[in-house]
């Protein structure tokens, strides 16, 4: 639809983010400004959730992830976690990349944006002048995330560790499981049992078995969620 009416940009924005009333001319002026700069493939504020800073952040070599500079704005040609919600982005560059992908239909669909702009070379513009509120449901606290919608996310963040980061990054991904897990077995023992079946399964059933059970209960959910919307 953007590239059919000539939009260079496309700003996403979910439906429960709370903007700033000079947010939406402030990013006009960025894509306006950046317009020539063809190496900026997207544009991200700073979203707070509850004060706290969730996104844009800067992963580091070992998987961690750290704020930019206080006040901060300019490029970055690190790969970041922007979260889809108050990012602005390059239609071509989406394009060059081939959109998002189907497989992360719900959780780590712009972790899987990030991750393909900076394999194709494109860095993203920090608005670090500008600020969003935005709940990220699966931070909430108990009671917010269902263990059926919790089940989906760590299918999605297994299979994009699995898929897209090195033999390294993998194994402190494990590291973080264990942790976590350890962490929820007193406060939340079914998030507990989750993490320990997903860490048990990256050491017993081999990568391509688990990605190709991974991709068919991902078609299961598309598919039912077609069918509750429809129905």
């Amino acid at each position: 639809f953007a590239e059919e009416r000539g939009f260079r940009w496309l700003l996403l924005l979910d439906q429960d983010t709370r903007l700033p009333p000079e947010f939406l001319a402030a990013m006009h002026q960025h894509a306006l400004r950046l317009e020539a700069e063809e190496k900026i493939g997207s544009v991200a504020p700073k979203v707070l959730m509850r004060g706290t800073p969730v996104s844009a952040k800067i992963i580091s070599r070992w998987g961690g992830a750290k704020d930019p500079a206080a006040g901060f704005a300019g490029p970055v040609f690190e790969e970041l976690i922007i979260m889809n919600s108050g990012m602005l982005l390059r239609v071509s560059a989406l394009r060059r990349i081939g959109g998002y992908s189907m497989d992360f239909w719900l959780d780590f669909s712009d972790r899987y944006v990030c991750h393909m702009l900076a394999q194709h070379g494109y860095g993203a513009w920090v608005a670090g002048e500008l600020s969003l509120e935005h709940d990220v449901s699966i931070m909430a606290g108990e009671g917010a995330t269902s263990m059926v919608r919790y089940e989906i996310l760590m299918g999605a963040q297994d299979a994009y560790f699995a898929q897209y980061k090195s033999l390294l990054r993998n194994a402190v991904f494990c590291q973080r499981l264990l942790r976590n897990a350890l962490r929820e077995r007193r406060v939340r023992p079914e998030r507990a049992k989750i993490l320990f079946a997903h860490l048990l399964r990256r050491v017993t059933v081999p990568k391509r078995r688990r990605l190709e059970e991974w991709r068919r209960s991902v078609v299961a959910q598309r598919r039912a969620i077609s069918g509750h919307i429809s129905s």
